[in-house]
């Protein structure tokens, strides 16, 4: 994870790139089930319990179980930018608390991650209403994005605009900022097309409910499918285990997220998040500064 940082780093990522790679996720299947009395998209939850495990564990794991270990080779060569960082990070490792301060570092990104998740996914519940052809209708009154922080309100958006148009790369810059200031110009007027959506108040609501469709030139220049096919048969139910783990951690993430302090909901790019983490005594003089350089 450290590795990943400081790569993405380098590549002036936002902060939830910074975060890394997640413990859990979750996958969805393309095509929805029916069981019988609901339509569903069964998923997969994905876990990584092994994931902050360095090296040298996961070696020392090999040999207790008598596995032999299988060096790829490529991992010594400098000519990749993540084994450069790598023996970096192995020199800056003796110096002082560098390594506990930047994992310190990670995890504050981690938990400006999920809390933006939260955020993004309590906004989705109570805003959005998806009709039966597709198209989604936000609703502006409960959304209330005049009071929602720029790194949650982009997110939610970037969900919205996925769905509908069924890409899967996220909106980014200035698209993002359009559509941003669109929506918290309420009530709504005009119309917009961004991302291959268009976007526009819907009919008798007054400016206070915008409807987003796929926008028809988008069509024209892509060739679409259906993304997601839709099966009658009846399914036999997934592992209830499932389930109740993502609910169980849900309602953890939630008590968890609402005690604490979330240092970086308001500082997106990555110098910000570094100074930010400074001024929190996150990180010290020394890593911030080999982290700059």
């Amino acid at each position: 994870q450290a590795e990943l940082f400081v790569l993405r780093l380098s590549r002036n990522s936002r902060v939830l790139g910074l975060a890394g790679t997640a413990f859990v996720s979750q996958l969805f299947a393309p095509n929805l089930k029916y069981d019988g009395h609901n339509f569903c998209r069964y998923g997969i939850l994905l876990v990584r319990p092994m994931l902050d495990f360095s090296k040298d564990d996961m070696y020392k794991i090999c040999q207790g179980s008598n596995h032999l270990w299988v060096e790829d080779p490529t991992n010594n060569s400098m000519q990749y930018a993540r084994n450069r960082i790598r023996a970096s990070l192995r020199c800056l490792s003796t110096e002082g608390t560098f390594q506990s301060e930047l994992q310190k570092l990670i995890y504050a990104c981690r938990l400006t991650r999920a809390c933006v998740d939260n955020a993004c996914s309590m906004a989705v519940k109570q805003s959005i209403t998806i009709t039966e052809y597709g198209y989604a209708v936000i609703d502006l009154e409960k959304l209330d994005a005049q009071n929602v922080d720029d790194l949650s309100l982009s997110q939610y958006l970037a969900c919205v605009l996925q769905f509908v148009s069924q890409r899967h790369r996220p909106i980014r810059g200035r698209s993002a900022r359009l559509f941003m200031d669109y929506i918290r110009n309420t009530p709504c007027k005009g119309a917009l097309t961004v991302a291959g959506c268009y976007l526009c108040a819907f009919p008798k609501s007054k400016g206070t409910k915008v409807l987003v469709c796929s926008s028809v030139d988008s069509m024209e220049s892509f060739s679409v499918e259906m993304s997601y096919k839709c099966s009658y048969e009846e399914q036999p139910s997934p592992v209830p285990e499932i389930d109740q783990i993502a609910r169980e951690a849900r309602v953890h993430s939630n008590d968890f997220l609402q005690c604490s302090s979330i240092p970086f909901v308001n500082y997106s790019s990555s110098t910000d998040v570094l100074n930010r983490a400074k001024d929190h005594n996150i990180i010290g003089d020394f890593v911030l500064e080999k982290l700059l350089y």
